[in-house]
């Protein structure tokens, strides 16, 4: 006779027939993030934001001489995308975009499991955690580039930056720096990293691949996987994705880092106050509450600080070694990315990259 925590068990877990599983209902992520925006209607930016748009590319178009500067070498031709100004739900929109761009590949295996009471219950906690998430940094996040990445093949969107309004207008109200100076100095940090990106069209791709590799994208290549391709997901492919984490890990502390240097070549140079806004910034992360720290460490969140940090200091060292110039080797092709152990230890880097 079946226990009463095996009978709920098997309850749980029995296959409705003729259903499938959907492991995410976008719809309650949506509105649990809208919840949790702060923002409660319509904002002011239905009406400015295309004229504060054309404020920030005319800043973006002054910056891309400095930027080709510092680089020491000629920026592409081909112009950077065009600043889009969002308010928090605006934002929230874009970025489910980007989570179902991202997440597609894992839901089509939902295809293969029957709906059940465990997977409607997985699927509500799965849409409430992504909810909470997005909700949470859409009151935090000031600019985004967005390269595009995992797009659905054949799918034509342009890559794309982002200013959230509302969240720039709150850092304005606590800093008594003239507003076009905090300005300019978000523009240039999310430009950097459209840099990187536009400069270098192999690293999207690179990406893509890392990312595909990453979520198990190519984990069975057919609808029923026997026992060796089980086995093999479970050997040879975790190894995989864990060698893909740990690049992609890698290629971000790279961003990151190399972003940094970029903006302080370039605000030291030619933008006033440009270290004073930098302390600002970097004040306004290091002050969260007891809360948001929290919430950083079980999102996993802190490790894209810890990215900032390493990245910036594997660029420094490089730069000592030779330049820009040398640090400029990075962007030649994928080999000659660092891996996370390089990251941490420069000088292998330098060994190996000559």
């Amino acid at each position: 006779m079946l226990t009463a925590g095996a009978l709920v068990a098997r309850e749980i877990t029995k296959p409705r027939l003729n259903q499938k599983a959907r492991l995410v209902d976008w719809d309650i992520v949506r509105r649990r993030a809208i919840s949790r925006s702060g923002e409660k209607g319509p904002t002011h930016l239905a009406f400015s934001a295309g004229e504060l748009g054309k404020g920030y590319d005319a800043a973006l178009a002054e910056l891309r001489p400095w930027m080709a500067e510092a680089l020491g070498e000629d920026l592409p031709r081909t112009p950077f995308p065009t600043f889009t100004v969002l308010d928090r739900q605006g934002w929230i929109d874009v970025n489910l975009s980007l989570f179902q761009d991202l997440l597609d590949p894992v839901l089509k295996l939902q295809e293969r499991l029957p709906a059940s009471y465990a997977t409607d219950l997985g699927r509500r906690g799965v849409s409430e955690y992504l909810g909470i998430l997005l909700g949470f940094l859409s009151q935090r996040v000031l600019g985004q580039y967005d390269p595009v990445l995992m797009a659905a093949p054949g799918a034509a969107k342009p890559s794309a930056l982002y200013l959230v309004e509302p969240n720039i207008e709150n850092w304005e109200k606590k800093t008594d720096l003239p507003s076009q100076q905090v300005r300019q100095w978000l523009v240039l940090h999310e430009v950097t990293h459209a840099g990187e990106f536009e400069g270098h069209p192999w690293l999207r791709d690179h990406m893509n691949d890392m990312m595909r590799e990453l979520i198990a994208h190519r984990l069975f290549s057919s609808e029923s996987p026997g026992r060796l391709e089980i086995l093999r997901a479970m050997t040879v492919g975790a190894r995989e994705q864990w060698q893909a984490m740990q690049q992609i890990q890698a290629t971000m502390s790279l961003l990151e880092g190399f972003s940094n240097v970029m903006m302080r070549r370039v605000g030291r140079a030619h933008l006033p106050n440009f270290d004073r806004v930098d302390a600002e910034f970097n004040q306004r992360s290091a002050n969260r509450s007891a809360a948001e720290r929290a919430f950083f460490k079980i999102t996993g969140m802190d490790m894209k600080m810890q990215q900032y940090v390493q990245g910036e200091a594997f660029c420094d060292a490089v730069m000592k070694q030779g330049g820009m110039k040398r640090l400029a080797a990075v962007w030649e092709s994928a080999e000659n990315l660092p891996t996370l152990a390089e990251i941490r230890n420069p000088q292998a880097w330098l060994n190996r990259v000559r």
